[in-house]
């Protein structure tokens, strides 16, 4: 097997493990105390020492038997930086002589953790002990991260010293991966290459790898070479240009085989049955209708999914997997099932006839028996299969695995039908989304577990993943920006799962990482946008507060309104008493640092005053909480900035209470439209009002403007204009589109409403 190494890793041992002998009088190097250990993830136990251990030409690795891996990639890293080279020897574990200056690697310790491993350090001797490869692999990734400041790039040593320690370790989730989507956009070997070796530092064990979907068929099948002829491939920006590409099989198996020597796992995810233009583009008769279409160049769902009805589909979906299966030899299959819309099957007589012949109440569970269908294939070749949360609709197959990515709910639902569920909501783990959304602090606030699930059922959450989509991102470097360093809290998160976090002593442990990741050839981004921003509420006045968590930087601002487009340094927070927007833009060495925040504000009648909502909105997307429909901060086009108010599968329905009898002119509200993430206007609104609060009048009817198949992201402001009527309660009124026929060619599934302010004047 030959692999490209990526060529920065070819002296970072100098900068993980070793530490320069200065003391050349008593051989001994200096030694970082417990506080100064950088470690990521956390150890469980440290217990740090008075001393040191010398690495030099005298030092050897013992390894029993077959504890190789290890090994070797210890010495490979230790040799590439030293004037000398470390010998391996085997030994039995009859017991060896224990002479000083030696690495005693053993992997037939038996822990009560899987992956669990203790690394003891003294003056004579280091330990390395676990009851797997794995688990020593996690060893040796620890002793790399022991020393990060010092380190000379490309400068050989005769000596290194390692301080004395001992840590006991072990991860409190089996399942810790990151999601790394190819289809939408393609990435090379060399890429795959780099990540596996970020996700083995931090610990990490799993690569989940998107293959296939609507823009782009990534795995070659050698019964169908035109998935990888026709279906990898795409108009580009200019519709004379092709993109795509794919990875051989050799490719694959050199990557599987990379992946385990680094102790990790390759889950692969086969989309079905949605997400299938490309194979449908490329092979029409597994379609219902058996049209020619081309791949997908746009984002989102679409209506072209494979035949149910068909038998000839599921032949070509199980030798498809056969292939997988012999390319990948990991424990789960991953088959999407997620967001399939039912319309080609609402309207196809082969789809019909298997519903009535199995009994099949309805295209959701028509949709189950074709997942378990294949589970039970998955099944009978010893896999087992993985789906995002949609496969419970219908009901679940007997085996399956969830992964919960529309909130908590879906994984709460499989662990306490006692099914594995892995957790990756939108909420913390979309590294796609921006750090205005999900930011370092985010990630590492997130929980697995799901609050209000019985202990008892605690030990069906296996893990999670941090899922990284590619709809728009589009080259190694925006990659690397937007995965690092949201991932390094992830890995803590999964493998330590810190119950009483300190953010701050892990933020201030990540920067002493950076360097790490550059040597890896890592473009990381920021942890956190520049500036923040909230709104307090004090005797129903709004004020707009801006911060950083950087010192260095300056924060001014501007309205946007004002004609004069001078900054104005930023001391205290800013009243808001227009309809405006504010710009605030951080300034370091008095030039503009990262990009402008821009809120929109209102000053308006129903600021801080009392809603009750007759349905809570979302946890994930709460908005400003129980004030925030009525505190001035209006959304963006980003629905994830913290302002909007998230409602899946109901009608908005909330009442203002606005303390005494008012006079009101104008009422306004606004709804947020991206049919990519399911969220579309409401069909209609009503405002009502209401003197007493209990007999309550139609004051203004609307409905939406927008379109639900309109592609883009979408604010509508609904407007309504009154003369002077007095009233004291006013009532507001969103009907759900979610389940109204006929209003999307995925009739039937749910949707989200988006709401962000109740405007009053």
């Amino acid at each position: 097997m030959k692999l490209k190494i990526f060529k920065p890793l070819l002296l970072l041992w100098t900068i993980h493990v070793v530490y320069a002998c200065q003391d050349t009088l008593n051989n001994q190097a200096d030694y970082r105390h417990e506080h100064e250990i950088s470690i990521i993830p956390q150890v469980a136990n440290i217990d740090m020492g008075e001393g040191s251990f010398k690495i030099d030409k005298n030092t050897t690795i013992l390894v029993l038997n077959d504890t190789t891996t290890a090994a070797y990639f210890l010495k490979d890293h230790i040799d590439r930086v030293s004037n000398f080279t470390i010998p391996i020897i085997r030994i039995s574990n009859e017991g060896f002589d224990k002479k000083q200056n030696f690495i005693f690697i053993d992997n037939t310790r038996k822990f009560i953790y899987d992956e669990g491993y203790e690394l003891k350090i003294d003056s004579n001797a280091i330990y390395l002990s676990g009851m797997n490869n794995r688990a020593v692999l996690h060893g040796v990734q620890s002793m790399r991260q022991l020393f990060i400041d010092e380190f000379t790039m490309g400068n050989k040593k005769d000596v290194w010293f390692l301080p004395q320690l001992k840590i006991t370790d072990f991860p409190m989730f089996p399942h810790r991966g990151l999601l790394l989507d190819c289809s939408r956009h393609f990435f090379t070997k060399d890429v795959i290459i780099k990540y596996i070796e970020v996700l083995s530092f931090y610990k990490m064990n799993v690569l989940h790898w998107h293959l296939t979907e609507d823009q782009g068929w990534r795995l070659e099948i050698d019964a169908y070479p035109k998935l990888t002829e026709v279906g990898a491939w795409r108009t580009g920006d200019n519709e004379t240009d092709r993109y795509g590409g794919f990875y051989t099989k050799e490719d694959v198996r050199e990557l599987v085989a990379f992946a385990n020597s680094r102790g990790v796992t390759i889950i692969p995810e086969i989309e079905l049955p949605g997400h299938s233009q490309a194979a449908i583009a490329a092979y029409p008769q597994l379609s219902c209708t058996g049209e020619q279409v081309s791949v997908a160049t746009d984002w989102g769902v679409f209506k072209e999914i494979y035949c149910a009805g068909n038998d000839s589909v599921f032949i070509f979906l199980e030798t498809v997997l056969d292939e997988v299966m012999a390319l990948f030899p990991s424990k789960y299959i991953h088959i999407g099932g997620d967001e399939v819309p039912k319309f080609r099957w609402e309207h196809c007589l082969k789809c019909q006839k298997r519903m009535k012949d199995h009994g099949l109440k309805d295209e959701q569970a028509l949709q189950s028996y074709f997942i378990a269908r294949i589970e039970q294939y998955l099944n009978a070749n010893s896999r087992q299969l993985i789906g995002w949360d949609e496969i419970l609709e219908g009901g679940l197959s007997n085996n399956a695995t969830v992964q919960s990515w529309r909130g908590m709910d879906g994984g709460m639902a499989a662990a306490s039908a006692e099914h594995h569920a892995i957790m990756s909501p939108t909420s913390h783990a979309y590294f796609d989304y921006s750090l205005q959304s999900i930011d370092l602090e985010k990630v590492y606030e997130f929980d697995p577990i799901p609050n209000g699930l019985d202990k008892d059922k605690y030990k069906f959450i296996i893990g999670g993943e941090c899922n990284m989509w590619t709809e728009h991102v589009s080259t190694e470097n925006d990659l690397d920006n937007k995965v690092f360093p949201r991932l390094l809290a992830m890995s803590e998160v999964l493998w330590s799962y810190p119950k009483d976090r300190d953010f701050e002593a892990f933020y201030q442990r990540v920067q002493q990482h950076y360097p790490f990741l550059a040597a890896f050839g890592i473009a990381y981004g920021a942890a956190a946008i520049p500036i923040s921003t909230r709104v307090e509420i004090k005797n129903k006045t709004a004020f707009m507060i801006a911060d950083t968590r950087d010192q260095s930087l300056t924060i001014k601002y501007r309205w946007l309104s004002n004609a004069d487009t001078t900054f104005e340094t930023y001391q205290f927070p800013l009243q808001i008493t227009k309809y405006d927007t504010l710009i605030f833009q951080a300034f370091k060495h008095k030039k503009e640092f990262g990009k402008p925040v821009v809120k929109a504000v209102s000053h308006h009648k129903a600021i801080g005053e009392v809603i009750k909502y007759k349905s809570i909105y979302n946890e994930w997307y709460k908005g400003g909480g129980r004030t925030g429909l009525v505190d001035g901060n209006m959304g963006s086009h980003d629905f994830k900035d913290g302002c909007w108010q998230g409602f899946w599968g109901s009608d908005f329905e909330a009442t203002i209470d606005l303390g005494e009898v008012t006079e009101i002119t104008h009422l306004e509200t606004h709804f947020f439209q991206y049919n990519n993430s399911w969220i579309f206007m409401p069909t209609e609104i009503v405002f009502e009002g209401s003197l007493e609060g209990d007999d309550f009048y139609e004051i203004g009817k609307m409905d939406s403007k927008t379109d639900p198949k309109a592609r883009g992201k979408h604010i509508e402001n609904y407007i309504h204009k009154v003369n002077k009527i007095k009233m004291r309660y006013i009532k507001l009124k969103a009907k759900n589109i979610g389940k109204v026929p006929g209003w999307h060619e995925a009739a039937g599934s749910d949707a989200w409403l988006f709401i962000d302010e109740i405007i009053v004047k």
